[in-house]
C-alpha cells in the first residue's frame, strides 16, 4: 500500500491523504463550495497511475481544480485485505461528496458500513450481480459508474482459446480471491458454459496469493493443452509481471482481460479499453457535484473491445498466432 503524498514510498498503514497540487488555469471555478472526492482502490499508487492522471486531467478540464474548489483524497491499499478495510473506513470519515470505488467488492463494503453518499464505480465487474443497482438504465440508488463484465466477452475469450490452440482440452479459470474484488458467481458460471460451447473442459482454481498463482502454473506445465483465463483482479494486476512470468516460464498459454498484462510480456488480451473508465468516472463525478443524483445516471458499459498481442511471447512459448487473429488486433508488440 502506498502513502499518497509520494507515489514511490511504501507504508504498512492504510492512509488517505490530500495531495497538494499547485492550481492551474481553468475555464472557470465550477463551484463556490470546496468539494471532496475520495478515490478508493486496492492497487498501489504506482500500479494505478495510468488511471489517476487521466481522471485528474478530465476533472481539470471541467473546471475542478485541486486545492481550489476541490480536493481528491487518494486511498491506495495494495492487495492486502486488512489495508483495504482501513482505506474504506478512512474514506468514510473524510466525509467525501463522492467516492470513486474501484470494484464491486469495495462498494459492497461501503454499503455494509451504511455509506449513503454518492458512489461512482470505476471498473466493477458487475453491479447488478451483487444487487448494487436496480437496473443498468436507471440505477435507482446511490451507486452509478462503469461495469466491465460482459457475457459476450467471456464467450469471445473461449473462442480465442480454440483459435490459438486448436488442440486445447481445458479452460482453466483462475479465480483470484481478494477482499476488495468479488469474483461473482455469474462470471464463473458463464465461463463454464463458454468452455462447454467450444468443447473445452472447465477447471476452476482459486488463488489467494502470488505464491498460489505460481503453484497453479507450475502444476499446469506438464500439460500444455490447458489454457488459463486470467481475470483482472487486485491480486493479478498488482503482480502482473510475476503472473505473466509464471505463465511464460512454464510455457502455459494464458488469456488476459486487459492490455496491461500484454505490455509486461503476456501473450494476448481481449477486453475493453481501461483508459476510458477513468474519463467516464470523471464525467460522472462532475455531474454529481453539479447536482445530478447518481440514481439517474445510467451505468456505462463499454461496447468497444480491443485485442493486444505480444509476438515475442508467442515465440517464447511456441505459439503460432493465426493471421485472422493478428488482423483483429488493435496492438501488436514485436
Amino acid at each position: 500500500m502506498t502513502i499518497c503524498h509520494n507515489s514511490s514510498m511504501l507504508s504498512r498503514r492504510a492512509v488517505i491523504k490530500v495531495l497538494p497540487i499547485i492550481p492551474i488555469a481553468s475555464k472557470a471555478t465550477a463551484q463556490l463550495q470546496k468539494r471532496r472526492i475520495a478515490w478508493v482502490t486496492s492497487k498501489t499508487s504506482i500500479a494505478d497511475a495510468s488511471r489517476t492522471e487521466p481522471f485528474r486531467a478530465a476533472l481539470r478540464a471541467k473546471g475542478w481544480i485541486e486545492g481550489n474548489n476541490m480536493d481528491i483524497l487518494w486511498g491506495f491499499a495494495g492487495d492486502k485485505n486488512d489495508d483495504i478495510d482501513a482505506v474504506i473506513r478512512e474514506a468514510i470519515t473524510q466525509r467525501a461528496d463522492v467516492i470513486v470505488a474501484e470494484t464491486a467488492g469495495i462498494i459492497v463494503k461501503l454499503k455494509q458500513l451504511k455509506y449513503e453518499s454518492a458512489i461512482v464505480s470505476l471498473s466493477a465487474g458487475s453491479l447488478e450481480g451483487v444487487d448494487l443497482i436496480d437496473s443498468i438504465n436507471r440505477p435507482g440508488r446511490n451507486v452509478t459508474g462503469s461495469q466491465m463484465l460482459s457475457t459476450d466477452l467471456i464467450y469471445k475469450r473461449a473462442e480465442l482459446i480454440k483459435e490459438l490452440l486448436p488442440s486445447a482440452s481445458t479452460m482453466v479459470f483462475m479465480e483470484p480471491l481478494t477482499a476488495a474484488a468479488l469474483m461473482q458467481r455469474s462470471y464463473v458460471e458463464t465461463a463454464a458454459l463458454a468452455a462447454e460451447k467450444y468443447g473445452l473442459k472447465f477447471l476452476k482454481i482459486s488463488v489467494r496469493s502470488l505464491e498460489e498463482v505460481e503453484e497453479l502454473y507450475n502444476g499446469l506445465s506438464v500439460d500444455t493443452s490447458q489454457v488459463v483465463l486470467v481475470p483482472s483482479n487486485p491480486l493479478t494486476v498488482n503482480n502482473a509481471k510475476r503472473v505473466v512470468s509464471s505463465s511464460v516460464i512454464n510455457c502455459v498459454l494464458s488469456i488476459y482481460e486487459v492490455a496491461l498484462f500484454v505490455k509486461v510480456g503476456g501473450l494476448i488480451s481481449y477486453g475493453p479499453n481501461r483508459d476510458k473508465f477513468s474519463l467516464v468516472a470523471a464525467n460522472y463525478v462532475d455531474r454529481i457535484l453539479r447536482g445530478v443524483p447518481p440514481s439517474d445516471l445510467p451505468i456505462y458499459q463499454s461496447s468497444e473491445y480491443e485485442m493486444s498481442i505480444n509476438l515475442n511471447t508467442a515465440r517464447d512459448i511456441g505459439i503460432q498466432i493465426p493471421h485472422n487473429v493478428l488482423a483483429r488486433a488493435a496492438e501488436i508488440i514485436e
